[in-house]
């Protein structure tokens, strides 16, 4: 799984975060467990290449660590914050909601890896110097497409749920969440989705390219789906609809008129192969990612001052 389809992910998990949110049960803990181990697994890889890449300029640019290393690495760094943020934010108004603190801190926990690794990208950029100006602000480019994006996806979540810690820009992610209010974003089922992830696609259409680290991705990724609850996806691994999981919830008959309804009730039609990810098609149940050397201990800190 590479970068880019990361980002696709945290558009569907935006698009489905009442899915996990209004959830009445407690989230199962092996998923958040593998979600923290995972991103740790990915911090430390992220940490140990920007050390090699320290003297991109003087390598050549297809070597390892040279310049084109140097910027694969850089942009992932700044991409994967979309899908920590969404997640994070998604974690946090579950607990908020519940009015407990379970989630919320492996999310803190994992955002302040995420922003270690951010930091260090960033102090490499304004060090490469005047020479490498250019370069450099090919890189500033994809760092702010991925900042905005990240408040779109968001801005729902910050209105309705007051995440607002998660946003790049707080302000700029009100401002879309009350544009999207008119057009209830908080439904997957929404026509609005539709441009939502076609924009996505066409603005990150050239980050699709293979990297090192994309076993993390897809761990981290299928730890999230495992977070889902169960009965969210459908026998095929697809997500069902909103509305459809909320009148399951309210314990309606099998034989009512209800049900016929929901028969015919459209599905979320931008989840395609997203069930496929973290749940195994001919069980329903999410795919086991490795669990072992998990310390809860760790995972559960105090969350990061606020700047």
């Amino acid at each position: 799984m590479n970068i880019q389809q990361t980002i696709d992910v945290a558009a569907l998990i935006s698009a489905n975060s009442s899915h996990v949110i209004e959830h009445p049960e407690p989230l199962p803990e092996d998923p958040l467990g593998e979600y923290w181990l995972h991103s740790r697994r990915r911090l430390s890889a992220w940490l140990r290449q920007l050390d090699a890449c320290r003297d991109w300029q003087s390598n050549e640019d297809e070597a390892p660590n040279g310049w084109n290393g140097y910027r694969t690495l850089v942009e992932e760094i700044f991409l994967a914050d979309v899908l920590s943020r969404v997640w994070g934010a998604v974690l946090t108004a579950y607990d908020r909601r519940r009015q407990t603190s379970f989630a919320e801190p492996i999310a803190y926990n994992v955002m302040t890896g995420q922003m270690q690794a951010r930091q260090i990208a960033l102090r490499s950029m304004v060090s490469a110097g005047s020479t490498a100006a250019e370069r450099i602000a090919q890189i500033d480019h994809i760092r702010r497409r991925a900042e905005r994006w990240a408040d779109v996806l968001l801005g729902h979540l910050v209105l309705k749920h007051d995440v607002e810690e998660f946003a790049f820009d707080p302000d700029r992610a009100r401002e879309f969440g009350q544009e999207h209010a008119n057009h209830d974003v908080a439904d997957a089922n929404r026509p609005v989705w539709e441009l939502i992830f076609a924009g996505l696609r066409i603005a990150f259409s050239t980050m699709s390219r293979p990297g090192a680290r994309d076993c993390h991705h897809r761990d981290i990724v299928g730890a999230i789906l495992g977070t889902f609850p169960s009965e969210a996806f459908e026998k095929s691994g697809q997500l069902k609809s909103l509305a459809r999981m909320r009148l399951e919830r309210s314990r309606t008959l099998p034989d009512s008129p209800a049900m016929g309804f929901l028969s015919t009730y459209p599905e979320n039609t931008g989840s395609e192969g997203f069930g496929s990810l973290g749940r195994d098609d001919s069980t329903g149940q999410p795919t086991s990612a490795e669990s072992q050397g998990v310390s809860f201990s760790k995972a559960f800190r105090n969350r990061p001052p606020q700047s």
